[in-house]
């Protein structure tokens, strides 16, 4: 974890690094604050039309750890940031930054391929019944 956070500090700066270490504290609207402060961080620095190796590669050399899922002909690579309330049923409700590249075929997944078309927050329950 503390790579992650280190990664992300050096991207978005001082306040990205507080609001990482402590994402449950204060109110929602600090919650909500944060998280779009990273987002857009993140969004000015990386911006739609870059290749997605180069996407992953800055990412790596920050130390930041992704996931990458596939849906739908469209490759996506996560960064998670925090943590929101989540119901009964979900024992998580995870805050992500999300990175959308084009993929023409199945087979390009595992590929360095792909173009960024969008970055943005996204929220995923987790565990759910």
């Amino acid at each position: 974890m503390g790579a992650l956070i280190a990664g992300r500090a050096n991207f978005t700066g001082a306040a990205g690094h507080a609001f990482a270490l402590h994402p449950a504290r204060g109110s929602k609207k600090k919650r909500e604050a944060g998280f779009q402060f990273l987002a857009e961080s993140y969004s000015r620095g990386l911006k739609p039309g870059l290749p997605r190796k180069t996407v992953e590669d800055y990412l790596k050399s920050k130390g930041t750890a992704f996931e990458t899922m596939w849906d739908n002909r469209t490759l996506t690579d996560l960064v998670k940031i925090g943590e929101e309330d989540h119901p009964w049923y979900c024992s998580e409700n995870s805050v992500f930054i999300r990175f959308q590249f084009a993929q023409a075929e199945w087979g390009e997944a595992a590929l360095p391929s792909g173009v960024l078309t969008r970055v943005d927050r996204y929220d995923q329950m987790r565990g759910c019944l």
